[in-house]
């Protein structure tokens, strides 16, 4: 059992167990740094905060040079705007998907893989997520296990 300096116990505040890379009791990974996907976003206001915070508690008999903070704004929005390509990524993808043919999966409770093959017939964007049905079923992007090419037509 860990001890503090001073003799008594030490309670770890993130858990016993707390490591990044294990798993909950519904068997998703947990991140030790951000329990939320939604913490793990840098915006604007937060490089601006930080560069605000930087100046307030600069030296000022050695001031941080003008040029790294040009830098950390280029940086920063270099950042953005690959985020934003990775989600225009993924929405062209999954647009792509409408009326092809795709076999998706879903763990039961009790472990078994529930395999469902169909056409897409519509995608959406729910709670910051993608999408797409078949049939009845609405699944995730990570969901998908293959996507069957076109069958090739007969021209005679």
């Amino acid at each position: 059992m860990p001890v503090n300096f001073d003799g008594s116990s030490y309670a770890n505040p993130y858990g016993a167990n707390s490591a990044a890379g294990k798993t909950n009791t519904q068997g998703n990974v947990i991140d030790a740094v951000f329990a939320d996907d939604s913490d793990q976003n840098v915006s604007v206001d937060d490089f601006l905060q930080l560069m605000i915070a930087q100046l307030k508690n600069q030296d000022f008999m050695n001031p941080v040079d003008d040029t790294q903070y040009i830098t950390q704004l280029a940086q920063f929005t270099t950042m953005q705007q690959m985020q934003e390509m990775a989600y225009n990524s993924k929405t062209t993808f999954l647009t792509s998907l409408v009326g092809k043919t795709v076999v998706a999966a879903k763990i039961a409770v009790g472990g078994s893989v529930k395999r469902t093959e169909g056409v897409v017939d519509k995608i959406s964007f729910v709670n910051n997520e993608f999408k797409f049905s078949v049939g009845d079923q609405t699944f995730d992007l990570s969901q998908i296990m293959e996507v069957k090419p076109e069958p090739k037509r007969v021209t005679e």
